[in-house]
């Protein structure tokens, strides 16, 4: 928002101008508001390729549930630590996947909150993230 020096400049354009921009600021917190209750709610599941793990984490990547099948009961702890391992990384995956498309979606993908928001996934999770997944499927 910027002044133009070739706007009106009566008393009543001012004020006009000021509303507008006020209006614009309202609209960008009320969409800023909306986004941050949107990425709270994000919840993503996901599961081991055999199935012998599912789990869902929420937005910061934290475990929210977990389910073993009972094939997870024949493999060695070592096996079961390593599909426990993939089925959360696929879930912050989808999860980071969640986040981008809505920031990308209310403010632009190019925007600074998406690039900032972008350079943390890829930060944690790498610079490939938000990667096709094996189905061809992008987020």
């Amino acid at each position: 928002m910027s002044f133009e020096p070739s706007s009106p400049t009566t008393p009543d354009d001012l004020i006009a101008l000021v509303e507008r921009q006020v209006a614009q600021a309202q609209e960008h917190a009320d969409q800023t508001q909306a986004l941050a209750a949107n990425i709270a709610a994000v919840r993503a599941k996901a599961s081991s390729p055999g199935k012998e793990v599912t789990l869902s984490v929420d937005v910061s990547g934290r475990i929210t549930e977990l389910e073993f099948d009972t094939s997870a009961l024949s493999l060695s702890t070592r096996d079961l630590a390593s599909v426990v391992l993939t089925a959360v990384d696929a879930a912050q995956r989808t999860a980071a996947r969640q986040v981008m498309a809505m920031t990308n979606e209310t403010f632009g993908e190019g925007s600074g909150l998406s690039q900032q928001v972008r350079g943390e996934y890829e930060a944690r999770l790498g610079p490939d993230f938000d990667a096709d997944d094996e189905d061809g499927i992008r987020w």
